[in-house]
């Protein structure tokens, strides 16, 4: 049985996904059991444990924090992960990236050719990482994904949160993407990792909507008293992180590769709600 390394091991992602990776033995550990960021306890940690796998999620992925804090940023995305490559020279290494290495001014969707432009610290931070690991490894994934929905973080925390305490939320409604509902995440990491594929490729649900129209679907799954959400635009709630106004990504790599048709967004954030696996 092959063994898989979870980084940010008590993160959202690696905490989902280790449900689905019943056929490996998983080690998962704490940012205190294993930093990223220092290359001794890295040593240490590889010297005893030397896992065949090695799927690193231990990020900073709050944009605005990032924009803020640049130097904290591109140490943990950016050298953190170059630290990583450093001694997985001999295992397998899947990387998590994002839509935002792109401008978001493109017109259809991002297919893994297109020219990354990216117009934050985030990204500016992912696509670095993205660079060092296409320099020092050869066996390795960049899985970049957008719009991640999960109900115990991120979007969904944020409105329910608010949901709460007012009767009325005001949600964004002019940017475009494609949702990535983390159970399909997972599901699609582990297919990936199961295939002999290399390089870039992009995973999300299919259907192109906005942070409007998921906050009233999610209200509806919820069947809650659910607040009244009032579409407003983005210039009116300026962030210190520029978002890419389209965030669309490209499957048809993903498919071909895996022979899965990502599934619609409304149909996976309906099972997560359910807490039902994705089938």
């Amino acid at each position: 049985m092959k063994t898989v390394l979870l980084t940010g091991g008590e993160g959202a992602v690696a905490s989902v996904l280790k449900n689905y990776l019943q056929n490996f033995k998983i080690l998962s550990p704490s940012k205190k059991e294993l930093d990223v960021t220092d290359r001794n306890s890295l040593n240490t940690y590889f010297k005893i444990n030397s896992p065949d796998i090695v799927i690193h999620t231990a990020a900073i992925t709050d944009v605005d924090y990032c924009q803020n804090n640049p130097l904290k940023a591109m140490e943990i995305n950016t050298t953190g992960t170059g630290n990583i490559c450093d001694f997985t020279s001999h295992a397998r290494l899947i990387f998590y990236s994002s839509d935002y290495v792109f401008d978001g001014k493109s017109k259809k969707p991002y297919n893994e050719k297109n020219i990354p432009n990216p117009i934050s610290v985030y990204g500016k931070s992912k696509l670095e990482a993205e660079n060092i690991i296409q320099r020092k490894l050869s066996d390795y994934l960049i899985i970049r994904t957008s719009w991640l929905l999960t109900q115990n973080g991120g979007f969904i925390k944020k409105i329910s949160e608010a949901a709460r305490v007012r009767n009325e939320i005001n949600v964004v409604g002019d940017f475009c993407g494609s949702p990535t509902v983390i159970d399909f995440l997972c599901e699609g990491t582990v297919a990936l990792v199961n295939s002999q594929y290399r390089g870039i490729v992009n995973v999300s649900n299919s259907g192109e909507t906005t942070w409007f129209e998921i906050a009233k679907y999610y209200f509806q799954l919820k069947e809650i008293k659910a607040p009244k959400v009032i579409k407003t635009s983005s210039r009116l709630y300026p962030n210190a992180a520029p978002r890419p106004e389209y965030s669309v990504l490209d499957l048809s790599l993903f498919s071909s590769v895996t022979g899965i048709k990502p599934p619609d967004w409304k149909y996976s954030l309906e099972k997560h709600v359910q807490g039902k696996k994705i089938v």
